[in-house]
């Protein structure tokens, strides 16, 4: 019970410094926007009292877009974990969540838990976007790790270039690629859908063709000499093409029984992605995971909890063994 005073009083305390203390320049926005910053802190802290509000994810941000349009500018955020800043392009859905620096927190902490900066650790982002977690892996593997990121969108491989330049003592490394299961092609049907842009096999008049390759290929087969010598975290974001992700890095799975997955995953209505996830997972040894969203965690071989469409949740897979 004192346990769970202390978290209220500093919930609390979070709060009221939120709404009393002014942002840095850099992030101050519209009353609009301290708002939203006060409502997405408190529907954050809500669903991890209350598990069961992760089942109105959806509906609820359909709700915040209404009332708390896109910023319709580019914008700069700072970063929550007090590092440097990131710039978002005009008219991001995110824009607002990055601003009140809450976005995808659970996930944020996670990483910063993980032992990544043990020396010659790399971590790898793939569906990097315009850099969010490329800065965070960048600063928590340090100068002597490095980061591999991957953003296929052209647009958004700009920010990302830009917002890790000169920034970092970590090397990095940015492919405007996209990863799948195989060496081959693929098409993006609109690449102003910034966030939410999954890749397809085949395209459409205006459809912009992407380079696809695979994680083995870059970190493992095709260069075992350069394979990492300590495989820290894989984050792959890439809007339900993550089966074919991961079906690309078993070489590396092999060669890396420390490493640790982040997964964004959400039930498709055309496939039972998680049951094919699952089973990619469970042929390389993963045997559990944690839902960060809710933090409960569940065996890979049983049905996915939460099969509900549109929501999305990240899942942690610890190392094999651990």
């Amino acid at each position: 019970m004192a346990s769970g005073g202390v978290k209220v009083k500093g919930f609390a305390s979070s709060l009221f410094e939120l709404v009393t203390v002014a942002p840095p320049a850099r992030t101050r926005g519209t009353t609009r926007q301290q708002f939203f910053a006060v409502g997405i802190t408190v529907w954050q802290y809500l669903k991890t009292r209350l598990p069961f509000l992760n089942n109105l994810s959806y509906i609820v941000g359909v709700l915040a877009i209404k009332l708390f349009p896109p910023v319709s500018t580019e914008a700069t955020a700072g970063l929550p974990w007090g590092t440097g800043a990131i710039v978002i392009p005009a008219g991001s859905p995110s824009t607002r969540i990055y601003l009140a620096g809450r976005y995808e927190i659970e996930v944020v902490q996670k990483i910063q838990s993980l032992p990544l900066d043990v020396p010659g650790t790399v971590a790898v982002d793939v569906g990097a976007h315009v850099g969010y977690y490329t800065k965070l892996m960048a600063d928590c593997v340090g100068s002597a790790g490095a980061v591999f990121a991957f953003e296929p969108n052209p647009i958004s491989f700009e920010y990302l270039k830009r917002n890790t330049h000169r920034q970092h003592d970590a090397p990095l490394y940015l492919f405007p690629e996209a990863v799948g299961a195989e060496t081959t092609r693929g098409f993006l049907d609109n690449i102003y859908t910034l966030e939410h842009g999954m890749i397809r096999s085949s395209g459409h008049t205006g459809s912009y063709s992407v380079p696809v390759t695979t994680l083995d290929n870059i970190l493992w087969s095709s260069r075992p000499d350069s394979s990492p010598g300590r495989l820290g975290l894989i984050k792959v974001d890439t809007e339900g093409f993550e089966v074919n992700v991961i079906a690309g890095a078993t070489g590396l799975f092999k060669k890396h029984p420390e490493v640790s997955l982040i997964i964004e995953h959400q039930e498709l209505p055309e496939n039972d992605s998680y049951r094919q996830l699952a089973y990619l997972l469970l042929s390389s040894g993963f045997s559990s995971y944690q839902i960060l969203e809710r933090g409960t965690w569940h065996d890979l071989a049983d049905p996915f909890p939460f099969p509900t469409h549109r929501i999305v949740y990240n899942l942690y897979l610890p190392p094999r063994g651990s």
